[in-house]
């Protein structure tokens, strides 16, 4: 009687699927003769060869699943037996999502559809083991000086220039404003109601990734007439000084400017601290001589606050729609330099450190893993393998607003958008 049931199997065709991003699926079938077997007997029979042929059918899943664009689950356990070890305990813990049994004829017929866990953006798969995090340990790490470091910024920013190696940017407050000291300042540090004596020269890049220089001034300003970047850099600074300023967006403008400046723009500048005229008089808000761009209206400045900035972004979308892309194990994502912005070695071992969506509506409504405020990035090309690779300037945002918002990459809060799912 086994025999028969196996064989049984055989004729059928094996049906294989992933329903779901995050959940993996196969169907078994059994049989059962009820002219040889009472009929609940028969039925207990049918669908025991059914669950069988479930599991089986999802190993070959499990197996096919990509770790890279060139390797699968089933080389990964190949090379590792812990791996092997893992995906066994893993099928043993398969649940079943369907099954049904029908009369044909003298025999019965069960379907049985089972399931595993690619990973938790399923309801099924919130408190159940993933694939993703049994496999994350196995993969390769990349060495530090390979990953994308604050120092990185420099080698864009438009202030420092070609002189950006060994460059050692700070940014003491963690509001985006990452600062290299040129030259030491002596003497008086000014307030934030000071009347100040300076220089500056500020830049951005333009879209064919060009420094463009916006502005360049010398002159007495009120320092809170300033926009916040200056006005958080100024009070650390004393008279004499110099220092290099990477400013993210927020601590820019908050509205277009006829010279192209968008409020999205990261400023590259040059800042030097000539002396303090006024330590603290209380006079008005407006730049005290010329007309530079860097003048701000105090109205203009105080819309977000440093505490407001500094939660800035919650998550991370990234959106490989337009991309010939979809769900791998081991994902990168790097810059145009090849330097890595995420990946396993970002999170801690075990982590469920990939999510995956059809759509960015999906995304955006998967607040549990990305919060209500995600960061959304476009990749520019599929790199070697699995990589995913973003233009420098998407780089240096994301960089920027993972430093200031608590770490949400090593927290693993980073959904994949991929199309055709």
């Amino acid at each position: 009687m086994k025999y028969w049931i196996v064989f049984g199997q055989f004729l059928l065709a094996i049906v294989v699927q992933a329903d779901q991003l995050s959940l993996l699926s196969a169907e078994g079938f059994g049989f059962a003769d009820v002219k040889r077997f009472p009929e609940s007997q028969a039925r207990l029979m049918a669908v025991r060869a059914a669950r069988i042929d479930a599991q089986r059918n999802l190993l070959e899943t499990i197996n096919g699943v990509q770790v890279t664009a060139g390797t699968t689950v089933k080389d990964m356990a190949l090379e590792s037996d812990i791996v092997g070890t893992r995906v066994k305990g893993m099928l043993q813990g398969a649940f079943e999502l369907s099954s049904s049994v029908d009369r044909d004829g003298d025999s019965l017929v069960a379907s049985v559809t089972m399931a595993v866990c690619l990973g938790k953006d399923n309801a099924a798969c919130k408190e159940r083991k993933t694939l993703v995090a049994i496999t994350q340990p196995n993969l390769k790490s990349t060495e530090k000086s390979k990953r994308f470091q604050i120092n990185d910024l420099a080698m864009w920013d438009c202030a420092i220039g070609r002189d950006a190696e060994g460059m050692n940017l700070v940014d003491q407050d963690n509001v985006g404003l990452f600062t290299h000291t040129i030259t030491e300042g002596t003497g008086t540090s000014p307030s934030t109601n000071s009347i100040v004596e300076l220089g500056y020269v500020v830049s951005i890049r333009d879209e064919q990734g060009e420094c463009k220089e916006l502005d360049r001034q010398m002159g007495e300003f009120k320092v809170k007439s300033l926009i916040e970047g200056f006005r958080v850099a100024l009070p650390k600074m004393k008279a004499g000084g110099e220092v290099a300023l990477h400013m993210a967006p927020w601590l820019g403008f908050k509205t277009s400017r006829s010279n192209g400046l968008q409020p999205e723009t990261n400023l590259y500048a040059r800042l030097k601290l000539i002396k303090v005229l006024e330590t603290g008089a209380d006079t008005s808000d407006s730049a005290i001589n010329g007309s530079g761009e860097i003048a701000a209206s105090p109205s203009e400045q105080q819309q977000e606050s440093i505490e407001d900035l500094q939660s800035r972004q919650s998550g991370l979308v990234i959106d490989a729609s337009d991309l010939d892309f979809a769900p791998m194990l081991d994902v990168r994502v790097k810059t145009e330099g090849d330097k890595e912005l995420y990946g396993p070695s970002h999170v801690p071992m075990g982590s469920d450190w990939l999510h995956w969506a059809a759509s960015i509506e999906a995304a955006t409504d998967m607040v549990e893993v990305i919060g209500a405020n995600p960061i959304v990035v476009k990749p520019v090309r599929i790199g070697e393998a699995s990589e995913l690779v973003v233009s420098d300037a998407d780089a240096i945002s994301l960089f920027t607003s993972n430093t200031v918002s608590g770490d949400y990459l090593g927290a693993g809060k980073v959904i994949i958008v991929v199309s055709g799912s």
